[in-house]
């Protein structure tokens, strides 16, 4: 693994650069200069908006995005940069933070691939208890609810709709890689869309998904819960996202949860048959995640898949185990 790092002034030769070799799907971001044009844009931002950058910092950067700390006049600022393929979510993230005031973060800007959000004090929910995966439950029910009117803009800027078969747009790519998924293919296809076509029964309405809701994208704060980082959002069932905040739950535990997110839909819908979508959309979100982990490997350099490869085994694994496909391999 080779790292890209600059420095303002002088004191380093050129021999690291030419000792990296160019790759056709390194970002723009990932390239020298790259580093650089970010810094830049980020002072032209802050400078139109009468904002002073006093001190910017490079926080952490991988394929999926490049993560700036800013220190300015107003307070402390974080600046994301995302690869092309996930350019939606500057749009989202301004309109999102602009609509709903509070389970989102605010946005100061945002423009193509990139965007500057407020800081949010508070701490990350990593391995948050179900006690607070209700609590959870409840903001991205909010979420839900209150950008429904926002979804017609956002299919235009580029919001993945995985809607029926449109779910399973990356099935062919996802098959390349792994030949266990290429040899039940239809099976996997024939039984996803049955499912997505059961869930749909419940009357609930699509609505704007997180995409993947674990709890390390969630800060809690004095007032609530913020819910980070929408680079996976998609159009979909709104169970979706309650299976992926209960993923790594035991049993009776991700229940609990499921039941009070249920409360929710059934208060806000009156229908009584919803708990039932989670089960039947759990096996197809596994299929959903392989299909995105697959999308990473084919438009990442491959010095990169690494960081994606686990988790698509871990995906193709629960997808095939899973009694819901019925596979037997």
């Amino acid at each position: 693994m080779t790292y890209l790092a600059e420095i303002s002034g002088g004191g380093v030769d050129g021999s690291a650069q030419a000792r990296s070799p160019d790759e056709p799907r390194r970002l723009a971001y990932a390239r020298p200069g790259g580093p650089a044009a970010t810094a830049r844009w980020a002072r032209a931002a802050l400078d139109r908006r009468g904002i002073e950058l006093l001190r910017q910092r490079q926080f952490r950067t991988w394929n999926l995005s490049a993560i700036w700390q800013l220190t300015t006049s107003v307070g402390e600022l974080w600046l994301k940069e995302v690869p092309p393929i996930l350019s939606f979510e500057s749009t989202l993230v301004v309109r999102l933070g602009a609509e709903l005031d509070g389970p989102v973060p605010t946005a100061v800007h945002g423009c193509g691939t990139r965007f500057i959000l407020r800081h949010v004090d508070g701490f990350d929910c990593y391995g948050a208890s179900a006690a607070r995966r209700v609590e959870i439950a409840s903001t991205i029910h909010q979420i839900h609810a209150g950008a429904a009117r926002l979804i017609p803009g956002l299919l235009d800027e580029g919001l993945p709709d995985r809607r029926g078969e449109r779910a399973l747009a990356g099935l062919e790519e996802l098959s390349a890689l792994v030949p266990a998924v290429e040899r039940h293919r239809e099976q996997l296809r024939e039984t996803a869309l049955d499912r997505l076509a059961w869930a749909e029964r419940d009357g609930l309405p699509p609505v704007l998904l997180h995409g993947d809701l674990h709890c390390g994208n969630v800060r809690s704060t004095a007032t609530g819960h913020v819910i980070l980082d929408w680079s996976n959002a998609f159009l979909g069932h709104p169970a979706f996202d309650v299976v992926r905040l209960t993923e790594d739950l035991p049993p009776q535990q991700a229940g609990h949860v499921v039941r009070a997110w249920a409360e929710l839909w059934r208060g806000a819908s009156g229908r009584r048959e919803i708990g039932r979508s989670v089960d039947l959309l759990r096996p197809v979100h596994f299929l959903l995640r392989a299909i995105v982990c697959a999308g990473y490997l084919t438009n990442f350099e491959e010095s990169e898949h690494k960081y994606h490869r686990h988790n698509l085994d871990n995906y193709v694994r629960l997808l095939l185990s899973s009694q819901g496909f019925g596979i037997r391999d």
